[in-house]
């Protein structure tokens, strides 16, 4: 699996995301399928862990998503989290970070 984040319009403290984008790629043959989601990190309090985008396309194929979000907390950066899974279970996962 790979999967990327991209966010446009952020202010450094701010509460909002206007413009986020997720790719994510399926890269094994495997019989099981991906997920991805966004997730805002904050320096004070929890961080926000947004809803998982599915992806069943298989091997070789990818898909995106344009999407924007709002966290309650001040925001110090976020992360994308990438994962396998076979039905609702999670095989394994990866995450990215950017810290602000």
């Amino acid at each position: 699996m790979s999967g990327t984040v991209h966010v446009d319009g952020y202010t450094p403290g701010s509460h909002k995301y206007p413009s986020v984008s997720l790719s994510l790629a399926d890269t094994r043959a495997d019989g099981h399928h991906v997920r991805i989601r966004f997730i805002s990190l904050s320096a004070a309090g929890p961080h926000t862990y947004y809803p998982w985008h599915a992806f069943y396309n298989g091997s070789g194929a990818a898909m995106g998503w344009l999407t924007s979000a709002r966290s309650a907390a001040t925001t110090a950066g976020f992360a994308v989290q990438a994962a396998v899974y076979e039905k609702n279970r999670q095989i394994r996962y990866c995450t990215g970070y950017k810290w602000y």
